[in-house]
């Protein structure tokens, strides 16, 4: 016990030694400013938010995925609730943030719950999980989201379906470092949660290659975006 307790303590001396010889060594060098790092993506002609929310479309629906387009924000609660009434959807399991709340404006108050603080096995018997996103990749159909507590991590993988509420201005042709803004801040801010990148309903083809939805989370994923009208 001595011995690990002295070499311990004669571990920290020789550390702090070498760290205060490099200190010495290094007074009055010149500092370099790094260079800037290369980046990810080539630079590529603007797209108009229609183009990236045709494409998003596009790629989304490749992997079973569904995208409902509005005109406004405004028309957000009554499509929303048109969609839970059309789906048989009574009860939805959702997070709380000001997107959510407001388009749940036209659903019934018994219709939804606050997955925070929510049991498990009352967010599995949802219908559906309600959740927002942070942004949206649209060359892969990709929905980024970020969830603070327990229950509203479990809201993409429990119910059988979710719903996402996004703003078209929350489209990005790919995963660049505005897409992650959301996930940079909470990992600043020393935030507790959870960032998810979610393409299409849960799938899998492990056995005998046989394309099973639901493995492993929902099987339908719905898209609402606000603020651009599509045909």
């Amino acid at each position: 016990m001595l011995l690990n307790v002295t070499g311990s303590m004669n571990d920290s001396a020789a550390r702090a030694e070498i760290l205060s010889a490099i200190e010495t060594a290094l007074r009055g060098v010149q500092k370099r400013e790094l260079p800037k790092p290369a980046p990810v993506f080539s630079a590529e002609p603007a797209r108009s938010v229609a183009e990236l929310a045709a494409q998003f479309r596009n790629e989304l629906s490749a992997v079973e995925g569904e995208t409902i387009f509005t005109e406004s924000a405004a028309k957000v609660p009554a499509v929303l609730a048109a969609l839970l009434s059309e789906r048989g959807f009574a009860r939805a399991a959702v997070q709380n943030s000001t997107r959510v709340s407001a388009a749940l404006a036209q659903v019934p108050g018994d219709g939804f719950f606050l997955a925070a603080g929510a049991p498990t096995e009352r967010i599995e018997a949802a219908n559906c999980g309600i959740i927002e996103a942070q942004a949206l990749l649209a060359d892969t159909g990709s929905v980024i989201a970020v969830f603070g507590n327990r229950g509203e991590r479990l809201l993409p993988y429990l119910p059988p379906a979710c719903i996402v509420i996004a703003d078209a201005q929350l489209l990005r042709p790919h995963m660049d470092d505005e897409a992650l803004h959301a996930m940079f801040s909470a990992a600043r801010d020393g935030s507790k949660g959870e960032g998810v990148i979610i393409t299409g309903p849960s799938r899998s083809a492990d056995i005998e290659k046989v394309l099973v939805l639901g493995a492993h989370g929902p099987k339908a994923l719905t898209v609402l975006v606000a603020g651009v009208a599509l045909p």
